[in-house]
C-alpha cells in the first residue's frame, strides 16, 4: 500500500499489490523497451480502482506549464471525480474531459531521480526532478495497467512525501532511498 501527501493538501492512498515498477534510466538493451529523454524516474501503476483521496497538483501540468494556483482533485475508486481551483482548472477539466472516463483514471505514480533536471514547466523534464512526485492520468497499459486511453497526462506535485508500506521513499521532496 502507498500513501502520498503534500503540504498543499494531497492525501492519496492506493494499493501496489502485485504491480511491477519501472526504472527509466535512459538506457535500452532489448527490442520493445522504451525510455524518455531526459531520463530519470521510477514509476508504477496503482492497482486499478484503488486510489482514494485528495490530489493537489501544484508543480506543473501538460499544456499549462508551471502551476500558479493549485489544482485540487477528489479521487474515488481510482478516478478523478471533482476538480476545483483557479483559472488553470478550466484547462485541466477540458483536457481530461476530451478522453472521457478513461482520461480521469489514476494511471501512474512516479518519482523523479535525475539530479540535473529542473522544474521548468516542461512536463517531460519536470517529472524527472530529483525527489519530485508526479501522478499521471489516462493510459497505463504499457505499465501493466488496465486502462487504454488516448492520453497520458502527468501532473507534478511539490514537496511530496511518499510512503510505500512502512518505507518512506520521498520525504518533503527529498529522495530517501
Amino acid at each position: 500500500s502507498a500513501h502520498l501527501t503534500t503540504p498543499a493538501g494531497t492525501d492519496l492512498t492506493f494499493s501496489l499489490l502485485r504491480m511491477r515498477g519501472y526504472a527509466d534510466t535512459g538506457t535500452v538493451h532489448e527490442p520493445g523497451q522504451f525510455t524518455n529523454l531526459p531520463a530519470g524516474e521510477a514509476c508504477i501503476t496503482p492497482v486499478h480502482g484503488t486510489a482514494e483521496g485528495i490530489l493537489v497538483i501544484d508543480g506543473s501540468f501538460p499544456e499549462i506549464g508551471k502551476i500558479d494556483t493549485p489544482i485540487r482533485m477528489t479521487v474515488k475508486k481510482g478516478r478523478v471525480v471533482r476538480i476545483i481551483g483557479g483559472d488553470e482548472t478550466v484547462k485541466v477539466r477540458a483536457l481530461l474531459r476530451r478522453f472521457g472516463k478513461c482520461g480521469k483514471n489514476i494511471a501512474e505514480i512516479g518519482v523523479g531521480t535525475n539530479p540535473e533536471a529542473k522544474l521548468t514547466g516542461c512536463i517531460r523534464e519536470d517529472t524527472k526532478v530529483l525527489g519530485s512526485v508526479h501522478v499521471a492520468f489516462g493510459n497505463n497499459v504499457s505499465f501493466g495497467g488496465k486502462v487504454s486511453a488516448g492520453c497520458h497526462l502527468d501532473g507534478v506535485l511539490l514537496n511530496s512525501t511518499l510512503v510505500i508500506d512502512t518505507k518512506t521513499v520521498v520525504e518533503n521532496g527529498i529522495l530517501q532511498v
